[in-house]
């Protein structure tokens, strides 16, 4: 992790200039560093930190200093291009010894601003080169690590934490319409914007480049290519490349020193990474699984695969229970109010990693936007493309019924829609117990935003279509990325996403559609043919998402109607002033009596965001 400052204005510091204990103090959430390093000129500061995961970045001079420019580079990821990196760059014999960074900080003396295009992994990076007065900051395709920064009264700072960028004698200013937006429907994610109207993100895929006296240029460096060519016949050649890549992206994050941990839903993405991670690791110490039990069907299927591979360490937990002071953590270690849940929610995961030495832990996430979606966009591509036989194969029931609905289809061709017809109802339920001013939905355009959200895969007729145009676009998968990193590294734990590996996603993007969508309906057929034989068929070809009833005491309607009250009667003004107390109290009432789970879980969900954002304003 790092922390950069530079005044690129003629007058000189518009306050006063930022020492090692004040750039330190933001970092303390994260605990006591492995190695750590500060470069310091009249006119710029960097600060750099490592936890040590590996060998590969165990790197004690911090920040690095280029031989060829006198830059400094922090440098926070992992590269998995090490060997073809060093070929590269001419370097013969480059084993563990040498870090990612030191990799890295050769590939800039060659390649410059190039050097983005040249690494494969996991990684933000920021070099200032004081003597030119130049900062340069890249983020990786997936945006897996984040990086924040502000330019404003002749300084520009950047930092992995948007809590480092909160410096004294500059403004500090909380969006109204972030708070607003934050409280309803998740609409606050941007792959920009933040909770500080003086602070942005860095997008994943894109460069910064500043100049003194200039302003930032920020460059999108990383394309996806749609190039998948249309096919009437699966080949058995794609499913092996996809499990090929797909072991690939597990195997490179499973490097570490330490035990590693692996998150588990008992759903296809999160059983294979725990399959995998036991074939590499072992059943033993090295390994440990993460899992929520608290739907009926749960516990069986999160277990199915450890039990296969005799995995031996298996944490389930059957409740939620964050005390106040993790939830504080969290907000630190972000700088503002996480925007998605698992960041707060997974607190139980990252507090009994710590407690077994895990300092790595793996998700499955990132499956359902991309490479294991259903693909059912498959349907529209072979009709439009003429492709009956496919199509005929493809849809749902017994010959007689597929007969009958190809005949329907080609009578009545099907049309992109506007919205997502089931989400669009959802929203349309939900929408009355919205618990913002009218005002205030009607200044930042609330209502239209949030019934666009139910757009979901409505408007697009193929699936690269709407992989490219929903999930890969806007990028609000991002936001999660940024926000549980940054809380389990408060925890000390580097979070791995192997199924948001570029290299992956783009061989998705490139495979025939006819190899997504399967017989009779079989969505995620790519991924379920790839798995198959390595996670137990009961969870490789379960056919729902659904996980049964919840079990226990889940959300209490009375616990829920206690803890609105205590919230609105707590509302810093801020908030106060976006909240309708009479549509407060409304939805506090209606968990008089039994109302059933849905209402429930949107009374949990606003109250939370209620609670994060009031904290984050008292």
């Amino acid at each position: 992790m790092f922390a950069g400052v530079m005044s690129v204005g003629r007058k000189g510091w518009p306050m006063p200039r930022p020492t090692a204990a004040s750039m330190a103090i933001p970092f303390a959430v994260f605990g006591q560093a492995d190695a750590e390093g500060m470069a310091v000129s009249e006119t710029a500061v960097l600060l750099e930190r490592r936890r040590f995961v590996s060998a590969q970045n165990r790197d004690l001079e911090l920040p690095r200093c280029c031989p060829k420019s006198g830059a400094w580079i922090s440098f926070w990821g992992r590269i998995d291009n090490r060997a073809d990196l060093a070929r590269a760059l001419g370097l013969v014999g480059v084993g563990d010894e040498t870090t990612d960074a030191a990799l890295v900080v050769a590939a800039w003396a060659r390649f410059g601003r190039d050097l983005p295009a040249q690494l494969i992994g996991d990684f933000t990076l920021a070099v200032i080169d004081d003597a030119r007065r130049q900062v340069f900051l890249a983020r990786d395709p997936m945006g897996s690590r984040p990086l924040y920064y502000r330019y404003d009264n002749g300084v520009f700072a950047f930092a992995s934490t948007a809590a480092a960028l909160k410096f004294p004698g500059l403004p500090l200013t909380p969006d109204r319409g972030w708070i607003a937006r934050s409280l309803w429907g998740g609409l606050s994610k941007h792959i920009e914007r933040t909770a500080y109207v003086e602070f942005q993100k860095l997008p994943g895929g894109h460069t910064l480049f500043l100049e003194a006296d200039g302003t930032p240029q920020v460059e999108r460096w990383h394309h996806w290519r749609d190039d998948a060519p249309f096919a009437t016949r699966r080949d058995s050649a794609h499913v092996d490349a996809y499990r090929a890549m797909l072991e690939e992206s597990v195997n490179c994050r499973l490097t570490s020193d330490y035990p590693v941990g692996v998150e588990t839903s008992g759903g296809i993405d999160s059983s294979i990474a725990v399959a995998l991670a036991a074939r590499t690791l072992g059943s033993g110490d090295r390994l440990r699984t993460f899992g929520f039990a608290n739907f009926e069907d749960e516990p069986e299927l999160i277990l199915a695969t450890s039990q296969a591979y005799r995995i031996e360490h298996n944490y389930l937990a059957t409740g939620y229970a964050v005390c106040e002071a993790e939830s504080a953590r969290v907000l630190a270690a972000i700088g503002y109010p996480a925007e998605h849940g698992n960041a707060d929610f997974h607190v139980p995961f990252y507090r009994e990693a710590t407690l077994h030495g895990v300092r790595t832990l793996i998700s499955g996430f990132g499956g359902d936007e991309v490479v294991s979606n259903q693909g059912q966009h498959a349907l529209i591509e072979m009709q439009r493309a003429g492709a009956y036989r496919q199509l005929l194969e493809m849809l749902k029931g017994n010959a007689l019924m597929r007969t009958a609905r190809l005949a329907k289809r080609i009578l009545m061709p099907p049309r992109a829609q506007t919205h997502n017809s089931a989400y669009l109802t959802d929203w349309r339920q939900r929408w009355p117990h919205c618990p913002l001013t009218n005002s205030v939905i009607d200044e930042h355009q609330v209502e239209r935003d949030y019934f666009n959200s139910a757009r979901f895969d409505g408007p697009y007729e193929r699936v690269n279509d709407f992989i490219l145009g929903h999930h890969l676009g806007p990028m609000d998968s991002t936001t999660r990325l940024e926000n549980c990193t940054l809380a389990a590294a408060a925890w000390g734990i580097e979070y791995r996403w192997p199924l948001w590996d570029a290299r992956l996603v783009q061989l998705y993007l490139s495979t025939p559609t006819i190899e997504k969508f399967g017989p009779r309906g079989i969505g995620r057929y790519l991924h379920r043919r790839a798995i198959d034989g390595i996670v137990p068929s009961k969870v490789a070809w379960r056919m729902t998402k659904w996980m049964g009833s919840p079990v226990g005491r889940h959300l209490d309607p009375r616990d829920l109607a206690d803890w609105g009250r205590v919230l609105r009667d707590k509302m810093p003004s801020d908030v106060a002033a976006v909240i309708d107390p009479e549509k407060l109290d409304r939805l506090i009432d209606g968990l008089e009596g039994t109302p059933d789970y849905e209402y429930r879980a949107l009374c949990r969900r606003t109250f939370t965001s209620l609670s994060s954002v009031s904290r984050w304003l008292e």
